[in-house]
């Protein structure tokens, strides 16, 4: 069967890339600007397309035309479209509508102790704020992302159960991950996975489990979203509390995590008769409750590292009330602004109203373009980098009513610094609820973004152009994916795979691979659970076509090493040698920062010997004249000579450490 394929291979050509002294960065060049190249390649075509024209001399028509049109090419992509200043090319795609990506904030997961005075679940509202010290000793505020209600209680036992039959087990920790098979290798209808907990009171009416599932080899499992029921079946699940004597439903309120196939919060409203007993194969007294396997299957059964009680998803900034604007422009101005004392704004939290004279202000509506406002439409934009917002002039959007401190911004929440945080360092509470006593984060913080780059903008805007803000190619879901709300610098598209299900293509399903930045740690980059389904809920909701299911991924790293001679130059500091290729090497392989083109390896990019050596004989120059053997290892297994090798379509490289020999010129190895 043939796999599908709407956009470029995995190995098709980029942009070459050259050096933006403006930017200090790198930025695509549409054409070569130099007359004899384009003319060249317009007369490397014509015995395809026109083979009858047989008279090239100088005095040709032809001729005279290609040397015009090569000409006026080159002035076009050289002067106009690449040499301009970069302000110029930033304000050509502002006008298109390309501005630089938001910042965005840190997130982490918090868990709350509720005190055992409690009686009963305690309602911790959204935006309930914890901080921790960042790295000047200044706190840095976290916000929970929504409502949440906590108990007074524990995760005392965990067990899988089939049938009579009972398997027990340990619950991992952030930093001491197990690995619970929930419903055993082969899960069969009816099997169930079981939760104890353990509480002074009846922990009800509603209380919230973290899953935290691991994929294939310990990675972050996959995320779904805008899942299509023809595409893919979800296992069904019936969630289950023991009343004393039977087994009854509880109410799924919110399962963030699929059917637990993804990490992801489930919330369940449980009856406020509860009794703590013992189970039949389990003697331990505790608040019983279950989820039952009823039919459907998994494609890998579900792994649990741990699981946490009273968890709910937070993020780095804190929400302003109540704040008066400042005037950036004198009153009747047309287009006036109005600037936020508090940027950068998260965006699409910003509640904006207007004192216009009457008994109390009206609020307006933020708008993504005035150009599609009425001339009565209260409607303004925000630069939510900046903080300014700007108002209507009368044709596209109604102007700023005057008067002095008349705009007021009920609520918008900031974002606050990125710092980075380990378990356990945020525990200062600065809201308060009921009964709550601390609060502490058991995983670390992820994700966050600074505004973006000018050279990025740049580089972005072609692409961002051409798939207007919807996915229907590969490329399009690639490059709105870095609009997510989620640590991710670089994303692959492939459709019909989803690693579920290694081998098939199916219809219906597009599988984003996710890679964020560089930790900087010796480890690749790898994204985590929470920012996996930022990703696939922002596509699904605002990218791709109603029935996809966009599934985002994890990347596989394949680990390679290159064992090789190289030859330096008579009396060359050998040491210096090796460093200076081994550190060509592993900048040349980075999943994001290298390959050919400098914007990470290709996904699948098959790793050709040849390319390597005149990859390292260019970078270095005369450091080393010549690599005169060369073997790739890849997963530990050894190819001999220069054969190319390659790896699957979804897969990046990852160097570890390379073996490498260095003799001077005219010696013999030894």
């Amino acid at each position: 069967m043939t796999r599908p394929w709407w956009g470029k291979d995995v190995v098709a050509a980029k942009p070459v890339l050259v050096a933006d002294l403006e930017a200090g960065g790198r930025r695509p060049r549409p054409h070569p600007i130099d007359a004899a190249t384009i003319a060249a390649e317009l007369r490397a075509r014509i015995a395809a397309y026109t083979p009858t024209w047989t008279n090239h001399q100088s005095d040709d028509a032809g001729e005279a035309m290609i040397d015009l049109f090569a000409a006026q090419a080159a002035a076009l992509a050289g002067s106009v479209l690449d040499e301009l200043p970069l302000r110029t090319r930033l304000e050509l795609l502002r006008v298109a509508g390309i501005d630089p990506l938001a910042p965005r904030p840190r997130e982490t997961m918090l868990v709350f102790d509720v005190s055992a005075n409690a009686t009963g679940a305690i309602e911790v509202p959204e935006g309930f704020q914890a901080a921790g010290n960042g790295p000047d000793g200044t706190l840095i505020v976290y916000e929970t992302d929504r409502d949440v209600m906590v108990v007074p209680a524990t995760i005392t036992q965990l067990a899988a159960g089939r049938g009579e039959l009972f398997a027990t087990f340990a619950n991992g920790a952030p930093d001491a991950p197990a690995a619970i098979p929930m419903f055993g290798a082969q899960p069969a209808p009816n099997d169930a996975f079981y939760v104890g907990l353990d509480g002074p009171v009846v922990p009800s009416p509603q209380l919230a489990i973290a899953w935290f599932l691991s994929g294939p080899g310990g990675t972050p499992s996959p995320v779904s979203a805008g899942l299509p029921a023809e595409a893919i079946a979800l296992p069904v699940l019936m969630w289950e509390i023991f009343d004393g004597s039977s087994w009854s439903p509880a109410t799924v309120v919110r399962d963030e995590s699929a059917a637990l196939t993804q990490t992801g919060v489930v919330e369940l409203g449980v009856p406020r008769i509860w009794p703590a007993v013992a189970l039949p194969g389990l003697p331990t007294a505790a608040h019983w409750l279950r989820a039952r396997f009823v039919f459907g299957q998994w494609p890998i059964p579900p792994i649990l590292q741990f699981a946490l009680l009273n968890g709910v998803p937070a993020s780095s900034g804190q929400t302003v009330r109540d704040e008066v604007l400042a005037n950036l422009d004198p009153p009747g101005a047309l287009r006036a602004r109005a600037q936020l004392a508090r940027p950068p704004a998260l965006e699409g939290t910003l509640l904006l109203t207007v004192d216009e004279g009457g008994a109390v202000p009206v609020p307006w509506r933020q708008v993504d373009d005035l150009a599609q406002s009425g001339p009565d439409d209260r409607a303004y934009v925000l630069d939510s980098v900046t903080g300014v917002v700007t108002f209507g002039d009368g044709e596209h959007g109604l102007p700023l009513p005057a008067g002095f401190r008349n705009v007021i911004a009920t609520a918008y929440r900031t974002i606050s610094p990125a710092a980075d945080f380990a378990p356990g360092s945020i525990t200062t509470m600065l809201s308060s609820a009921p009964f709550v006593t601390s609060v502490t984060n058991p995983i670390a913080v992820t994700g966050g973004t600074i505004p973006e780059d000018a050279s990025d903008v740049v580089r972005r805007g072609p692409a961002t152009l051409r798939a207007g803000g919807r996915a229907i190619a590969p490329a399009d879901y690639e490059i709105c994916a870095l609009f997510a709300p989620a640590d991710i610098r670089r994303a692959h598209a492939l459709p019909g795979i989803h690693p579920d299900f290694p081998g098939a293509v199916l219809p219906g399903v597009v599988g984003v691979i996710c890679v964020p930045a560089d930790p900087n740690d010796g480890n690749p980059p790898m994204p985590d659970a929470l920012d996996l389904g930022e990703i696939a809920t922002y596509l699904a909701a605002n990218a791709a076509p109603a029935g996809i299911d966009v599934v985002a991924i994890a990347p596989s790293y394949r680990r390679i090493r290159f064992e090789m001679q190289i030859v330096a130059p008579p009396g060359a500091d050998l040491g210096a040698a090796i460093a200076a290729t081994t550190s060509a090497l592993d900048a040349y392989l980075h999943p994001l920062t290298g390959g050919d083109d400098g914007n990470g390896w290709p996904f699948g990019g098959t790793i050709r010997s040849l390319a390597v050596i005149r990859f390292l004989l260019v970078k270095l120059g005369g450091r080393v004249l010549a690599i005169p053997r060369l073997n790739v290892v890849l997963d530990g297994l050894r190819s001999i000579g220069c054969a190319d090798v390659p790896i699957n379509a979804t897969d990046l490289l990852w160097p570890v450490t390379h073996e490498i020999i260095a003799i001077h010129d005219g010696e013999v190895d030894s």
